[in-house]
């Protein structure tokens, strides 16, 4: 939270805090951010807020504040947008690390290596309902209900479909459209 406090001081936009440690603290925190006026939340990932997903959704939209979650999943379940790390290609690397593993390397001899590939995850359906215009350049480039719509920046491999992955290394923003 120091860095989004610290941040938020650069950009001169005021940080508000309202914890919820237990699910019962999730009604009271936003109705205090409603309180305070708040424009939109950043919900951390941890256990609670992963567990009540759901639930600080349905609070978030009945309070009209648009929620910034930690997992493309969030968005799912109607969060408003999601930006981090691809947590699948994680685990796919994770794999990769225990193959090698079994097949007889020495887990110190191994590189360490940090997450590449991020992903944008933006739901359109709560987007329109908080009255929230999506930039063009972020829609879908096919006619379709589905949310979310997950954006893959221009030169990285989506690994959803071959068609998404061959247009994003072509250099052109892509969305995905599969289903995760």
């Amino acid at each position: 939270m120091q860095q989004v406090e610290t941040a938020g001081r650069a950009r001169g936009v005021t940080v508000l805090i309202q914890e919820a440690r237990t699910s019962n603290d999730l009604t009271p925190a936003f109705e205090g951010l409603a309180k305070q006026h708040s424009q939109a939340v950043i919900v951390p990932a941890n256990g609670l807020f992963q567990t009540e997903r759901t639930r600080i959704v349905q609070l978030a939209l009945a309070a009209r504040l648009p929620t910034i979650m930690a997992c493309p999943e969030d968005v799912e379940v109607g969060g408003l947008a999601s930006y981090g790390v691809d947590a699948r290609e994680n685990y796919r690397r994770a794999a990769a690390y225990v193959d090698k593993i079994l097949k007889g390397a020495k887990p110190g001899d191994l590189p360490i290596e940090f997450p590449t590939k991020l992903m944008l995850a933006i739901n359109l359906k709560t987007a329109r309902a908080l009255g929230i215009e999506v930039p063009l350049h972020l829609h879908p480039t096919r006619s379709s209900n589905e949310t979310p719509r997950f954006h893959h920046v221009a030169g990285q491999r989506c690994g959803r479909s071959a068609a998404c992955g061959a247009r994003a290394l072509a250099g052109r923003r892509t969305l995905c459209g599969d289903p995760l």
